[in-house]
């Protein structure tokens, strides 16, 4: 059996995971919980565990702190992450630091849970008769493909999108297509915000005629990308430059540096940036921010001084008014109407 660590500040959530999902099925039994990263810590020092579930967001140390920590120890525990949303940077943070797959809370009645928890226990039986000092390439999970598709390399050229698409396709690939596809358009949608596309919802359906509308979408999309004038490798530096933006950094991008990365002058970057994405880098900056502050209010009980902080406002004044500009509600009404 693979002993497990539910990490989570809300003990409701904690007795709801145990509950809901059938752990014992797929050779992984519940051993402990800790409502703190802290208490994980002391748990973990006296119970062996071979997997970590925890929440990102927790007072004092977060998820992701924890699962740094652990790495830095290096420790053999193998961390899936806890999340009430679809909140790309945390996931793409959490992967980049070894989390082998996430779990939102919120979606569980619409997950396929044994195959959410047949991946899980797949990945750390692999990884512990795999190591990866043995240089065998990691079988892709959902949060992989996630991650892969969150780079916007995919975009242009097509090899990329078809190894994707291949992979996606390909039987007994473990995928929970239904989500990695409505990720997908979740993320479209972050990334490209002028982009129309209401008359392309995913439908029901099989998970091919679903890949089959994404191939679709894609060539929209790349027409829509076209109709700027630009050629494919300003394109190409374009959508470089998204994907720098979305991912989670300490420090905010400026855009003299990002135009330094993605190998273009500032003033051309400026320029080009309006024309193939239709609005300006400071609207399109101030959109991801309002974004993402739009999550923090609907999935976290943190004031709103830390949102603001966590979105790039030192003045939680302008942020309210920012915010209020952009949704017609203060932070505070936008947090009341969400959560009621």
């Amino acid at each position: 059996m693979i002993e497990a660590l539910i990490v989570d500040d809300e003990g409701l959530v904690r007795k709801g995971l145990r509950v809901m999902l059938p752990w014992e099925q797929h050779g992984i039994r519940i051993v402990g919980e800790a409502a703190s990263a802290e208490k994980a810590l002391e748990f973990m020092h006296t119970h062996s565990i071979r997997l970590l579930v925890t929440d990102i967001t927790m007072p004092g140390m977060s998820g992701l702190e924890l699962i740094e920590h652990l790495n830095e120890i290096h420790s053999p525990v193998k961390a899936v992450i806890l999340t009430c949303h679809q909140d790309f940077n945390y996931i793409q943070q959490a992967l980049r630091l070894g989390a082998i797959d996430y779990i939102v809370k919120t979606q569980l009645e619409d997950q396929d849970l044994n195959a959410l928890l047949g991946r899980i226990a797949a990945a750390v039986n692999q990884a512990e008769v795999e190591p990866a000092a043995s240089g065998a390439a990691p079988e892709m999970t959902t949060a992989m493909l996630d991650q892969e598709m969150h780079k916007l390399a995919w975009v242009f050229p097509d090899e990329e999108f078809e190894r994707l698409m291949d992979f996606m396709q390909a039987k007994n690939n473990g995928l929970d297509l239904q989500t990695v596809i409505g990720n997908w358009y979740d993320f479209v949608h972050q990334a490209f915000p002028r982009f129309e596309k209401n008359d392309l919802l995913p439908e029901s359906g099989s998970g091919n005629r679903n890949v089959s509308r994404l191939v679709i979408q894609r060539q929209r999309l790349q027409k829509w990308l076209r109709a700027s004038g630009y050629n494919e490798e300003v394109l190409v530096s374009i959508i470089r430059a998204i994907s720098l933006i979305l991912e989670d950094r300490e420090e905010p991008l400026k855009q003299s540096g990002l135009a330094r990365e993605v190998n273009l002058s500032q003033s051309y970057f400026s320029i080009s940036f309006k024309e193939v994405m239709r609005m300006s880098f400071t609207s399109y900056m101030q959109w991801v921010s309002i974004e993402r502050a739009k999550q923090l209010l609907r999935y976290t009980n943190q004031p709103i001084y830390w949102i603001a902080e966590q979105c790039g406002f030192t003045d939680q004044r302008y942020f309210s008014r920012i915010f209020k500009d952009a949704t017609g509600m203060l932070p505070s009404e936008f947090k009341q109407t969400s959560t009621s």
